[in-house]
């Protein structure tokens, strides 16, 4: 619990939580378990701004400290290709694109899957996508 900074709800009902609290107590209970491998869907869904670049901190030390593999359903173009290592671009359960962040976002990829036209930006370490309008 200190790991996803979620010790103050130690004494406090599930029920009593916000969604994103909820969310972040679940990682914890998860991390707790000590896992080799770690499925997430949309672990940073209803989490404020603060708290998706915390438990995607949290999640990238994990792997590289522990050694523990994640897998993670993520809708945010941005924030994969900011903390992950690889991408798995799916199209109706169809693989379209696997590989590094800067060889799966690219403009014509995207714009195929998602049926908008994009600008791309490189910033630090990922790729900004932002959607123009409709194709």
């Amino acid at each position: 619990m200190e790991t996803t900074q979620t010790l103050q709800f130690s004494e406090r009902h599930f029920n009593e939580i916000s969604g994103g609290e909820k969310q972040r107590v679940m990682l914890a209970s998860a991390i707790a378990q000590e896992p080799e491998i770690m499925l997430l869907d949309e672990p940073t869904s209803a989490l404020d701004l603060k708290y998706q670049i915390q438990i995607l901190n949290i999640l990238k030390r994990l792997n590289e400290q522990k050694n523990i593999t994640l897998i993670l359903a993520m809708h945010d173009l941005n924030l994969a290709s900011r903390f992950c290592h690889r991408l798995i671009l799916l199209q109706d359960g169809v693989i379209v694109r696997d590989g590094f962040p800067k060889d799966v976002l690219q403009k014509d990829v995207i714009e195929q899957v998602y049926g908008v036209e994009v600008e791309l930006h490189t910033q630090g370490d990922g790729i900004l996508v932002h959607p123009i309008k409709e194709l």
